[in-house]
Formats: C-alpha cells, structure tokens, sequence
C-alpha cells in the first residue's frame, strides 16, 4: 500500500485470507457466552465447545477464549469461533443445531443464567 502496488497487495491479502480460512472464502460464525460468574461463562463456554466438535464434526473451530474485553456491564465473556466453508452449502443445518446445543445448554440447570449470543458473519 506505502508503494501504491494496491493489485499486489489485495493479491497476497486473498492469498492469506485462503489460507487462513478466512472471508471471503468462509462464513464465520461468533458465539458469545455471557454470565455474571466468571467460572461459569468459562465452563459454559467449553460445554459449547465439546457439543459443537462432537455435533458438527469437521469444522474449523477457535476457542473457547476469552475476548480483549472480557466483562462488560457486570457480565463475562468467552467467545467461539466457527468457520465454514463458503461451498459447503449446510449453513441452515449448522445454525439450527447450534440452536439446539445453545438451548441444552441453557436448559441445565448448571448454566441457566448463561445468555448465548450468535453473530453470523462478524465484522
């Protein structure tokens, strides 16, 4: 970009976001746990994670982790990354079991004030 060589800079920028598995080439999928017990977002977060690895085997996961900011309004966050394929053509089938394991979740009384929120395609 400082060289104004703006074709080669998309070009190794694509490159990257390819390799990575990163948009354009997937759709992201960012869940959010939140609660007002550190512990519990936390353990709630790697519940999330393990139902998802073993529900939806094959997809590219990051997390759980805790985001930069991490507490906002007296709440703790862990976040989950999913990214899928552009080609793969089973978006609705991933987002209605994610809806699923978010709802089992919530429903153990374990986890029942943990507040799961999804953002499909995340800036």
């Amino acid at each position: 970009v400082v060289d104004h060589k703006v074709t080669e800079f998309l070009d190794e920028q694509l490159a990257d976001r390819a390799l990575h598995h990163y948009p354009p080439f997937t759709r992201l999928i960012e869940i959010t746990l939140k609660h007002t017990d550190k512990s519990i977002a936390g353990r709630a977060a790697i519940q999330m994670a393990n139902q998802v690895r073993d529900k939806l085997p094959g997809l590219r996961m990051m997390g759980p982790g805790e985001p930069l900011i991490s507490k906002i309004r007296n709440e703790y966050l862990h976040s989950i990354l999913i990214k899928i394929p552009r080609n793969q053509g089973k978006l609705m089938t991933i987002k209605s079991t994610l809806l699923t394991i978010a709802d089992q979740l919530i429903d153990d009384k374990a986890y029942r004030g943990v507040k799961v929120v999804f953002d499909v395609d995340p800036v």
